[in-house]
């Protein structure tokens, strides 16, 4: 096993922990490392690569318009109805009427892991969008939007 000296370790690791582990690793014992260092991500027997808590299921209050668009948002709702997906409306919808949110000031980790996890997947809606209209009327796939819109690139920038 090679071993790196601390000092090297420590200007790569910039944080408490991450020097606590850095030691442990050095000092050979690994699995003490990881004990040491209680992170959102660490790998656990009970979780394996997820986080440790489960994601929020849904998102405070003030993102309650983007939590209306995310439940209209599927091809096929869970009450069997049509989504915008389905109709080709959801693009529409983010640019009519998702706000630009502030997310500057939240740091808590879940409420942030789950803005990141709900703005990925509408990126990913918004851009494939005409994509998924075109393979579905003639079975090939179109192109897709080129530009994400400031309502979903802004939040996801910081």
């Amino acid at each position: 096993m090679m071993r790196v000296a601390p000092k090297t370790l420590s200007r790569k690791f910039t944080t408490t922990s991450y020097r606590r582990l850095a030691s442990a690793v050095n000092a050979g014992d690994v699995s003490a490392a990881w004990t040491k260092t209680p992170s959102e991500f660490t790998v656990t027997s009970q979780t394996g690569f997820l986080p440790r808590h489960d994601p929020l299921p849904v998102l405070p209050s003030y993102f309650e318009k983007l939590e209306e668009i995310l439940d209209e948002m599927p091809i096929s709702k869970g009450d069997g109805t049509y989504g915008l997906l389905h109709s080709g409306r959801f693009g529409e919808r983010i640019e009519r009427e998702l706000p630009i949110y502030d997310v500057d000031f939240i740091f808590d980790s879940r409420i942030l892991s789950a803005l990141y996890r709900d703005y990925t997947f509408l990126a990913s809606a918004y851009l494939l969008e005409p994509c998924d209209i075109q393979y579905r009327l003639a079975r090939n796939y179109g192109l897709a939007r080129r530009v994400l819109p400031a309502n979903i690139a802004v939040p996801l920038k910081t």
